[in-house]
């Protein structure tokens, strides 16, 4: 397949319209094409932020039934079963006993009644801070989420102005990596600038990860690893990372990327999923 008959085909790949054959075909290109590989992601890349905004922030399950469950629980305090019956049982016995005998009865009855009521207030009290804090841990992770969602499309935007400025620059070089003992199926390719002292790393194929795991590059050089950053992926297994700060990368020998916790590591200790030595592909 040639590169202008795959830049045809990426759109209606993305939306799924293509038959088997034109679909492996068109993968088995873009493993293979640097150039192709960076439109794909960049048209992948736009198509899923358009998809995204405007989206809508959907209300906690259950909400609604909550709120109005704690509202008419407030509004008709329970009284236990027998607790009037009690003390009207003791009234009546009382009042068949001399005048002290009475008295004493009606102030024991108070004081029952009363102390019932303070434990069925306290306890009234208790479930609705227990009600509160759950809907308040509920609204929460869903503000969390929103947070979430937010930075990761303000990052896609500063991703794809990073990309669409090394695509647009004279004498940019390729790096291509190829999937690792536990994502044989996955591909990378890092963009060096003219100049080599910054690059951007794209991946594809890779799995989505938990939010106490990233993605963490490594550039090696005398069997020594520099760690080049963390970066998560897309459902769609797409990654981008800027690569900065490092001195001429030319200077090293081999990168690879593997999985680490969510706040990196300083060493490498998790699964590999790409590799490939600092092989210069040519200048675009």
């Amino acid at each position: 397949m040639k590169c202008e008959e795959a830049g045809e085909l990426i759109h209606a790949y993305l939306l799924g319209a293509l038959d088997e054959d034109e679909r492996r075909g068109l993968e088995a290109h873009v493993r293979g094409c640097p150039d192709c590989l960076a439109v794909y992601y960049e048209e992948s890349q736009s198509m899923e932020m358009l998809l995204r905004v405007g989206d809508p922030v959907p209300a906690p399950l259950g909400l609604r039934k909550r709120i109005l469950d704690m509202v008419n629980a407030s509004a008709r305090p329970a009284m236990r079963p027998g607790l009037i019956g009690g003390p009207l049982a003791l009234l009546r016995s009382a009042l068949r006993q001399p005048v002290a005998a009475t008295a004493m009865a009606v102030v024991s009855i108070t004081l029952v009644v009363l102390s019932g009521g303070a434990v069925l207030l306290w306890q009234e009290v208790n479930e609705l801070k227990d009600e509160d804090s759950r809907l308040s841990a509920n609204l929460q992770d869903q503000l969390d989420q929103i947070q979430e969602e937010n930075e990761r499309l303000a990052q896609t935007i500063v991703n794809q102005l990073d990309l669409a400025y090394l695509a647009s620059m004279e004498g940019v070089s390729t790096v291509m990596l190829e999937g690792g003992d536990s994502a044989p199926k996955s591909t990378g390719m890092l963009m060096l600038s003219p100049n080599a002292t910054w690059g951007v790393l794209l991946t594809l194929g890779l799995e989505s990860l938990p939010r106490d795991k990233v993605y963490q590059l490594w550039l090696m050089s005398n069997n020594i690893r520099t760690s080049a950053g963390t970066f998560k992926v897309d459902s769609a297994g797409q990654g981008q990372l800027m690569v900065q700060g490092l001195g001429d990368l030319r200077d090293f020998e081999n990168l690879e990327v593997s999985i680490e916790p969510a706040e990196g590591s300083p060493e490498a200790s998790g699964a590999n999923v790409l590799k490939g030595p600092m092989v210069i592909d040519g200048s675009q």
